[in-house]
């Protein structure tokens, strides 16, 4: 009997220990909220809860603003902090300015025709470059232990145009050029480097990395900048000009040069631009 009640006893404190691990681990969690769902103006304005004996941080440092002004409508049983000094449109921010707002729940405080209510709203302004932003965010009081201890508002993701890197329209233009021009070696292949240009423009367009997708369409980037130079336009000293002789020898010209970057086993031709006396050189 006495044993049993050991073991009950070992067994209950084996399972207080997990319940106190899991309530740390929720007091520590971190949340994340999407930006334009915060923004005021785009749909339903999240929900953030605080508890008593704990606070909320609301990070804006991803999104890259910096909070201007905060307005909490029932401060009644909220104290606002900031991790630094808020700073004024045309004040000089010397520590930074402030990117996380720290919330802290505290007893209810009866202000004179203050009516108190079961939520408010929470607004910030933040200037991310030249933009002017306004968050909100609907507090609300929670009951029993914290579900979490940060928020973290995630900036909308931008996806970079092809064209602000690799314009797709001067590369295709370019592969044409260097085709007529005789500048792609038949033991490179123009079918073959067509495809992989083509192929690489593709993997850009799911939103791969100019790396990875130089990688995985086995074509280089030095190739695909030099493509495109040769497509912003089809008359070009530096193009139709080779020199094989010393004479007016003035342009920079175009040789095949053997590239280990993309295939140790099997390297790639590319194009490069050759200084003048490395064109007149013998090969």
């Amino acid at each position: 009997m006495l044993t049993f009640k050991i073991q009950e006893i070992i067994f209950s404190g084996f399972l207080l220990a997990l319940l106190n691990q899991s309530v740390e681990a929720n007091a520590t969690a971190v949340r994340s909220i999407p930006e334009e769902s915060v923004m005021g103006d785009r749909g339903a304005i999240p929900t953030i809860t605080v508890w008593s004996g704990a606070g909320v941080n609301i990070s804006f440092i991803p999104t890259g603003g910096i909070i201007q002004k905060v307005w909490l409508d029932d401060p009644s049983r909220l104290t606002v902090d900031f991790d630094s000094p808020l700073c004024s449109g045309s004040s000089r921010c010397e520590s930074g300015g402030a990117r996380v707002i720290h919330l802290r729940r505290i007893n209810p405080i009866n202000f004179p025709q203050l009516p108190s209510t079961s939520s408010t709203l929470l607004t910030a302004i933040a200037i991310d470059g030249e933009e002017v932003k306004r968050y909100q965010f609907q507090i609300v009081y929670g009951q029993g232990s914290p579900q979490y201890s940060g928020i973290t508002i995630v900036p909308e993701r931008k996806v970079t145009p092809i064209a602000s890197t690799y314009n797709e329209q001067e590369i295709l233009q370019g592969l044409q050029v260097a085709r007529d021009k005789g500048l792609i070696s038949r033991t490179q292949g123009n079918e073959a480097l067509d495809w992989r240009v083509r192929n690489f423009l593709a993997l850009l367009k799911q939103e791969m990395s100019p790396i990875q997708a130089s990688r995985t369409a086995r074509v280089s980037l030095a190739l695909i900048e030099k493509l495109a130079s040769l497509g912003q336009t089809t008359v070009r000293a530096s193009i139709n000009y080779v020199p094989t002789s010393t004479t007016n020898a003035t342009f920079p010209c175009l040789r095949e040069v053997d590239n280990f970057v993309l295939s140790e086993a099997q390297p790639e031709k590319i194009f490069t631009f050759l200084s003048k006396a490395e064109c007149l050189m013998p090969r």
